[in-house]
């Protein structure tokens, strides 16, 4: 049985998901005791951060993103209306270029304000969902969007979104960012949930699907006027 790894910071307190300090396999290696991984070094309730040794490791190796992404996420988007906020993603974790896990929430409630969404490493949103109350990296807009959703969806939201939209019109354009990037996105799945945040209290959708169409002339010969593809 593989031993459960510890956070990713020593800094941490535990949490679920491999360690980003060290490559596979060295981030399975048994922790040495269970204080270790449940409390963290400055003695502070589990999950907090231990300010002593962030201040250590200051001078130590820069800050790193995942490198052994294993299960992934793609594009999330979100958008601002008249009532509140919307975020919408597939719920497909990809094993590589495998649809391994295709019931997979990506977009959470919090609590009754808040939304979370993540694409990228699974793993790293299983992990971050235990700390969001912490004070990060933060801004505010009218949309935002990751992944593929950057180059493909965001123009829709630029020239389509209002924040004075009704929750309808904002549900379709949501729709039609989603349809624009299932198409062309392997990465992807036809299965969503959408989530949104009102004076209310926030709820999550069960999964849908959208109405898609595969008889488009160019779908037949994509590569029909790419000079040099296959």
């Amino acid at each position: 049985m593989i031993p459960r790894p510890t956070s990713h910071s020593p800094a941490l307190g535990w949490q679920l998901g491999p360690s980003l300090a060290h490559p596979i396999p060295t981030a399975y290696a048994a922790p040495s005791s269970a204080a270790d991984v449940c409390t963290p070094s400055c003695g502070a309730q589990a999950c907090m951060v231990d300010g002593n040794l962030l201040e250590k490791q200051a001078g130590a190796d820069p800050r790193q993103h995942t490198k052994y992404p294993y299960v992934t996420g793609t594009s999330v988007i979100g958008l601002k209306y008249k009532d509140g906020v919307m975020i919408v993603a597939d719920t497909l974790g990809a094993y590589g270029s495998t649809k391994r896990y295709k019931s997979m929430d990506r977009v959470v409630k919090v609590n009754k304000h808040t939304l979370l969404g993540a694409g990228g490493e699974i793993s790293d949103f299983q992990y971050i969902q235990g700390l969001v109350g912490m004070t990060g990296t933060h801004y505010t807009d009218s949309h935002v969007t990751s992944g593929f959703a950057n180059a493909l969806a965001r123009p829709l939201l630029r020239a389509q979104q209002r924040d004075d939209m009704s929750e309808e019109k904002a549900l379709a354009l949501l729709h039609e960012a989603l349809r624009v990037c299932y198409y062309r996105d392997k990465q992807s799945i036809n299965k969503f949930t959408v989530a949104k945040a009102t004076k209310d209290g926030v709820t999550v959708s069960e999964p849908f699907s959208l109405d898609t169409r595969w008889d488009y002339k160019l779908f037949a010969q994509p590569t029909k006027w790419a000079v040099g593809a296959w």
